[in-house]
C-alpha cells in the first residue's frame, strides 16, 4: 500500500509490525479507513509449519484486538512461493 492513491476509496491506513524475529515470522497489524474502519492482523511465516506457541501468541494478540474465534483462521501452508 505504498501508493495509497491506487487503492480506490482508502482514505488512510496504519501498518505496524507488532512482533518479529526477522528470520522466522512477523505479526503485522493493519487498520484501514475506507467507508468505516477495518482491522486486520496477519501472521507471516517463512516456513510451511509454524510453532504452536507462535500460533497461540498470534491468537492471543488478535483476541486483545476484539477478534473472536470465528474471525481467526490459519490458511494451508504454501509449498513454494510464486514468483511475481
Amino acid at each position: 500500500m505504498a501508493n495509497i492513491t491506487s487503492f480506490s476509496g482508502v482514505q488512510n491506513f496504519i501498518m505496524r509490525v507488532v512482533a518479529t524475529d526477522y528470520n522466522q515470522f512477523a505479526i503485522v497489524f493493519y487498520r484501514i479507513v475506507q467507508d468505516g474502519v477495518q482491522s486486520v492482523a496477519t501472521l507471516l511465516g517463512r516456513t510451511t509449519e509454524l510453532n504452536p506457541e507462535l500460533r497461540k501468541r498470534f491468537v492471543n494478540f488478535a483476541m486483545t484486538l476484539g477478534f473472536t474465534d470465528e474471525n481467526i483462521f490459519f490458511s494451508d501452508p504454501m509449498e513454494k512461493c510464486m514468483d511475481v
